[in-house]
Formats: structure tokens, C-alpha cells, sequence
């Protein structure tokens, strides 16, 4: 009975889930498994392209052709492979979906996460040149929606150390951050940009707001332009 029990078992491991499975843990329609990584990582597709969710959690996409995704696979895997399987289990990051025409509530989008699903979107149609950019923006969104359970709560000494900004809220500020002898600075930056300026945030090249982090305190020698 045992025997029986283990060899039903391992049929459901071995074989790949089918749309309707992955229907019901990702709630995402029409998907097949185009390939599962090292790290844990699976990487599904729409086959007959896909619209889940309502109002502004409307996420849709258009079906797309297997050779379309082994044209960008390699960097896309590649990519997303430093991550070892430990921190994604971490972060909750299980299921990387390659879309084509990717839209969160209508509005057209490079990449989309949602930590709750442990699922990440990606689109098909981003230039190459910005792949690497748009899947660890999308990462860096399963760690802060998990912060708290990833990374162990320290008491960090804060100060703001310039606030320089005009009547109309532009200009610069930075906040520097100590822990024991680390000293860390986020400077921030309130920029006035016409609206032609404006694209997708991951890809732009000009910002309304902006901000990197400084090891260290800036000083005046330092430019902050």
C-alpha cells in the first residue's frame, strides 16, 4: 500500500502542473511551463493570452509564441539566476511570468510583481538593453513588501543633514543613517521635468523624484547636481 501511495506521489512531481493547477495557485488563466531553473525559479507563459483581476488589480496579457521567448530567455534566466534559492524562498519569489503586451489596469508596463502570489510579470517586448534594469526593479519590490520578515529589526541613529528646496518643492535633501560605525546617506532629489519627459519610471532618464544611496555623508566637494 505504501509502495502505491509513493508512486502516486512522485507522478505529481515529476510531471509539470497544467494550466488548470496553475490556474489555482497563481490565478492567472491560460499558462503553461516553459521551464523551471536551478534556483527553484519557474517560467511560465500565456498561450492564448490572459486577463485576470478587476479595476486598478486588472493584469493583462497577449498570448505569445514560444520562439519569441528563446530569443530573450538566456538574458532573462541569466539574470535572475544570481538569485540563490535560499533568498528567493525568502523573498517568496517562485513563478516568473513571460508576458507580450503586458498592462496593469490598462496601462501598458515593462514588468509587474505581486508578492502575494509569489509571482512576478514580465514583458516580452522590453529592449534588451533594459531587461536586467526591470526584472531586479520588479525583485526589489518581493523584498520590501516582506522587509520586516527578511531582514532582522536594527535600531539605526537618523538625522536630516540638508533640506534644500524652493517655494515650489524642487531641490535637494539628504538624511543620513548610522548603525555603530556605518554611516549610510539617502539623498533625494525633487526635480521640475516637462511632461513629454515623462516614461516608464524603470526606464526614464529624467525623474520628478529621484534618490541613491551615499556610503558615507556628502560633503561640498561632493556634487549633488
Amino acid at each position: 500500500m505504501k509502495f502505491i501511495y509513493y508512486l502516486v506521489l512522485s507522478f505529481f512531481l515529476i510531471f509539470p502542473a497544467n494550466s488548470d493547477q496553475l490556474y489555482e495557485i497563481i490565478k492567472v488563466p491560460n499558462l503553461k511551463l516553459y521551464k523551471i531553473e536551478d534556483n527553484g525559479l519557474r517560467f511560465l507563459f500565456s498561450e492564448k493570452g490572459f486577463s485576470a483581476g478587476v479595476g486598478i488589480n486588472n493584469v493583462s496579457c497577449s498570448a505569445i509564441d514560444e520562439n519569441k521567448i528563446k530569443e530573450n530567455y538566456n538574458q532573462i534566466s541569466e539574470s535572475l539566476n544570481v538569485y540563490e534559492k535560499d533568498f528567493l524562498n525568502k523573498i517568496r519569489l517562485k513563478y516568473v511570468v513571460i508576458c507580450e503586451n503586458l498592462k496593469i489596469s490598462e496601462i501598458p508596463a515593462l514588468g509587474y510583481a505581486n508578492p502575494k502570489m509569489k509571482t512576478l510579470m514580465f514583458n516580452i517586448n522590453t529592449e534588451n538593453k533594459y531587461i536586467d534594469r526591470v526584472l531586479h526593479h520588479e525583485v526589489f519590490h518581493f523584498i520590501h513588501f516582506d522587509e520586516e520578515d527578511i531582514f532582522d529589526q536594527v535600531i539605526w541613529e537618523y538625522k536630516r543633514d540638508l533640506f534644500d528646496l524652493d517655494k515650489n518643492g524642487f531641490g535637494v535633501a539628504v538624511y543620513s543613517f548610522k548603525k555603530k560605525d556605518r554611516v549610510y546617506s539617502l539623498i533625494c532629489f525633487a526635480n521640475k521635468i516637462q511632461d513629454d519627459e515623462r516614461s516608464d519610471r524603470v526606464i526614464a532618464t529624467k525623474w520628478d523624484a529621484a534618490f541613491t544611496l551615499y556610503d558615507g555623508i556628502p560633503n561640498k566637494k561632493d556634487s549633488l547636481d
